[in-house]
């Protein structure tokens, strides 16, 4: 079914031999609608659906950057492209609103998604609310202005998803911003379709909760500093920190294990996990960063496409045996000492249980003595002297 999408693609292969951008465009609604395909030179049938912020295309991600992501993650990505604002009553509203609405109208012409935002008519000052109910009464007695509301782009993603996927394909949502708020949008009306889910900079509006069946492992990134999707809420978002609160706690009341990494730095990682009904959620709240994230987490050692793939992909990296030959560790599972085959010698490993709880170890001759470890499932980073990286998993019996 991929071939309904990517004649393009087919072609460019055939004739350039490199696989590069292909812009598509298919009908949907009656809407023509436009997306972006990435495929990668080796796949391993998995899908990943990447949505812009709000006045955003999908030109402002860098086509090489998204191409090696493509390629390093074996991963067919997918950029679908947001329509303008369809309300033309909803602009001319905001047109007469005043300068203070100007960047909310320019941003809306170019791009929105129709991802349940919106703000209620009740949060607003009541000069504000008074000129609403004069020009546009039909928004007054709704209670609430919705972006991009008659745009099913819910419906638009999961045509895109249908006509791309195969029976056994992942599919990962990663959103930001506007993005974000469609991601969610997705994950909590659909949740069974997908396998995870990212927001940066993401948000849901006040009123919209977690719904009950929703159970998709997610990662969330917010600067505590988000000019504009505030950290602890504003006009049209809800408080992240109550929002990844809720995710946990869904299917009913229980007390989450929190790990926090990195506490009174820049950047702090909160893991949050309940793994007998929940299922895995990372926090990163990153203090004064920008609501794009992308500079200032940088600035402070982190790429947040690494943050994202790692997310992704972590399950994937022990199954890829393309570099079994290379390197292995054994006995798996182990009791007392594991081994590392491979001709780089190892200084240092980290070693991760299920509850996010991080352990160092020395290895020596590319040895490392766990027998101190409970029995369980571990993630192991091991660093060479040259500062390489080698990930793997290994059960402790």
């Amino acid at each position: 079914m991929r071939k309904l999408l990517l004649t393009t693609l087919a072609a460019l292969l055939t004739t350039a031999g490199l696989y590069a951008r292909v812009d598509e465009e298919i009908n949907v609604d009656g809407r023509d609608r436009t997306f972006v395909v990435y495929e990668p030179a080796v796949s391993n049938n998995e899908l990943v659906i990447l949505m812009h912020g709000l006045g955003e295309t999908v030109d402002d991600y860098d086509a090489t950057t998204m191409q090696a992501f493509a390629d390093n993650n074996h991963c067919t990505l997918i950029l679908p492209q947001a329509l303008p604002e369809q309300d033309s009553k909803l602009m001319t509203l905001l047109n007469m609103a005043g300068d203070d609405f100007k960047p909310l109208y320019n941003a809306l012409s170019t791009s929105a998604w129709g991802a349940n935002v919106y703000v209620r008519i009740e949060d607003l000052d009541s000069q504000t609310q008074a000129f609403i109910q004069w020009i546009a009464p039909e928004y007054y007695n709704a209670g609430k202005l919705q972006i991009n509301k008659d745009v099913n782009d819910r419906n638009f993603i999961n045509t895109l998803i249908l006509l791309s996927r195969d029976a056994n394909t992942k599919v990962h949502l990663v959103g930001c911003s506007l993005g974000g708020a469609m991601a969610y949008n997705l994950g909590f009306n659909y949740p069974e379709n997908y396998n995870k889910l990212v927001a940066a900079s993401g948000f849901v509006s006040k009123g919209v909760e977690v719904p009950a069946n929703y159970n998709l492992p997610t990662l969330v990134i917010h600067s505590e500093t988000d000019e504009i999707v505030p950290y602890n809420g504003g006009l049209y978002s809800r408080p992240i920190g109550e929002l990844v609160m809720e995710i946990v706690l869904t299917n009913g009341a229980r007390v989450p294990k929190v790990s926090i990494y990195n506490e009174g730095q820049e950047g702090k990682q909160i893991t949050i996990q309940d793994w007998y009904q929940a299922p895995q959620v990372k926090f990163y709240s990153v203090e004064k960063a920008s609501h794009t994230l992308i500079d200032d987490m940088a600035a402070i050692g982190v790429n947040i496409f690494d943050v994202i793939q790692d997310f992704l992909f972590d399950t994937h990296v022990a199954a890829d045996e393309s570099n079994a030959s290379e390197f292995a560790i054994y006995p798996n599972p182990v009791a007392d000492e594991l081994n590392i085959q491979s001709d780089t010698e190892y200084d240092s490993a980290t070693i991760t249980n299920l509850a996010g709880q991080t352990m160092f170890f020395t290895v020596s001759n590319n040895k490392i003595a766990v027998g101190s470890l409970a029995k369980g499932l571990y993630i192991i980073d091991l660093v060479s002297e040259n500062g390489t990286v080698e990930k793997a998993k290994f059960i402790k019996k």
